[in-house]
């Protein structure tokens, strides 16, 4: 499923016998799927394609790496989701990368059921993988992004679309009033007196105005027809869901 943003969800599937059907069951849903034959692959892959999902064989032959040193020891190291990874700033808020074990036998032999430190799996597939239900299943768990505004009061920036903008002190503090009022729209004297009140920022009617137009340019694809950062007459407000960060 590709959002209007360009999404594309990238899944990794490690396992030296997928079907065919299979793999092709999943790219009909507008997916990107990878396969590795051995866990050493798939961290070598990964160094260079940040995957939003992991399909993993528990049984990895002929591979020399156990399931449990890959998932505990190295990919850890790897996972794009951690402190500095490659999506380490998502808008869905992961902090490690969904699991998904597929391995052949009965539900009631598939390990981790009755194994402890299996704890790391969202979820167990027994194969063969019947294709409809797998690719339900990974279509729930894929973490699609919500496309809202996220705000850094603390590193100064605001993303957009996965996009990262730098702001200014008052740009900075005029999308946090804006946040904080959404989703009600604030008029431009409004946000004047709450920027005041807030920052201790003189803020005139006029000076909102040419901060959310500075705002406008940075932000919008197309600053006279504002997506993010709009304005129907009774105030401006964001249309986006927005979300204030304030602590590392």
């Amino acid at each position: 499923m590709q959002s209007e943003s360009g999404f594309v969800p990238r899944i990794l599937w490690v396992d030296p016998s997928i079907s065919a059907l299979d793999l092709q069951h999943l790219r009909a849903r507008h997916l990107t799927v990878h396969q590795t034959s051995s866990f050493e692959e798939a961290l070598a892959q990964m160094h260079t394609w940040a995957p939003h999902l992991l399909i993993l064989e528990y049984t990895m032959i002929p591979s020399s790496m156990h399931y449990e040193t890959f998932v505990y020891k190295e990919l850890p190291l790897v996972d794009p989701y951690r402190v500095g990874g490659q999506l380490a700033n998502n808008s869905w808020r992961y902090q490690a990368i969904p699991i998904v074990l597929a391995t052949g036998g009965l539900p009631s032999l598939v390990p981790g059921y009755v194994v402890p430190h299996l704890i790391r799996v969202a979820h167990f597939l027994p194969k063969p993988c019947a294709p409809d239900r797998l690719a339900q299943l990974v279509l729930n768990l894929l973490p699609y992004p919500v496309y809202g505004l996220v705000i850094d009061l603390v590193r100064a920036q605001v993303e957009v679309q996965g996009v990262q903008y730098s702001l200014s002190s008052r740009e900075l503090a005029m999308l946090a009033a804006l946040a904080q009022c959404y989703p009600r729209p604030c008029t431009a004297a409004q946000l004047g007196r709450h920027l005041t009140q807030t920052t201790g920022l003189s803020a005139s009617e006029t000076s909102v105005r040419t901060t959310i137009m500075a705002l406008r340019r940075k932000l919008e694809p197309n600053p006279p027809r504002p997506h993010y950062l709009c304005n129907e007459g009774q105030g401006y407000f964001l249309s986006h869901s927005p979300v204030l960060r304030q602590d590392l």
